[in-house]
């Protein structure tokens, strides 16, 4: 039983982290492609039109050069949570 618990456990993880960013905890860029498309095509068929907004935060290099890595990535959630 224990066995089979540990199993599904780590399939619901690996399939969380299929969709998930594991640091921003925001959806992936395979989920955002996949929902796209579903989305495009529900416009199509109910004649509206679809808007989508794309932030870029450069230089990340950077960042984690002058911050560190941990710090880097509390900077991008905070992003994500805005």
């Amino acid at each position: 039983f224990q066995l089979l618990y540990q199993q599904a456990h780590l399939t619901k993880r690996s399939e969380q982290l299929d969709v998930y960013d594991a640091v921003t905890e925001l959806y992936n860029r395979n989920f955002f492609h996949k929902k796209l498309e579903e989305e495009i095509a529900r416009a199509r068929r109910l004649v509206k039109a679809v808007s989508v907004i794309r932030l870029s935060v450069d230089p990340l290099t950077e960042m984690e050069q002058s911050f560190g890595r941990s710090n880097r990535d509390v900077i991008l959630r905070t992003i994500a949570s805005i």
